[in-house]
């Protein structure tokens, strides 16, 4: 029985630790929780998309808000 992953991976039915998409920290098997630093989910593409800004740390769509 499976309890827990590392970052990067989610709790299949118990058995196994399947992978969160590419650069998601925190997942389930619909949608990621928590993208990698310089990264921002997109939900409607369901992907995490890397910051505009160089150097940011943390971003939405439309601005940084960690350099």
């Amino acid at each position: 029985m499976c309890l827990g992953c590392k970052p990067g991976y989610y709790v299949f039915q118990a058995k196994q630790c399947n992978s969160c998409i590419q650069n998601c920290l925190k997942c389930n098997s619909t949608n990621c929780f928590q993208c990698s630093q310089g990264y921002y989910y997109n939900l409607s593409g369901n992907v995490c998309q890397q910051c505009n800004q160089l150097g940011c740390l943390s971003c939405n769509a439309t601005a940084c808000s960690q350099c």
